[in-house]
């Protein structure tokens, strides 16, 4: 929201038809602090109370030898490769 109406404020000093108007804005920011952040609120709440989630399935103690990666899937390469594609 604080970069919309940031943006806003030059649209506004240009005198810009495309300026959300400030009634429509303040209404916008009314709706966000009036409707989401309460159910934000009671949803912590009630999720608080909750009892924690217990998976189905159990884990093998046995540790599993994790192999080797294939050579373009290691980090050095990701990290590059999206360079070569630009």
């Amino acid at each position: 929201m604080s970069i919309v109406f940031l943006l806003n404020l030059f649209v506004w000093h240009k005198n810009s038809s495309n300026a959300i108007p400030f009634g429509t804005f303040f209404a916008l920011v009314v709706m966000w602090f009036g409707i989401s952040l309460p159910l934000s609120i009671v949803g912590a709440f009630f999720g608080q109370r909750k009892k924690a989630i217990e998976h189905p399935g159990r884990t093998n103690q046995i540790p599993r030898q994790i192999p080797e990666p294939i050579w373009y899937l290691r980090p050095r390469y990701t990290y590059v490769g999206p360079i070569w594609i630009v």
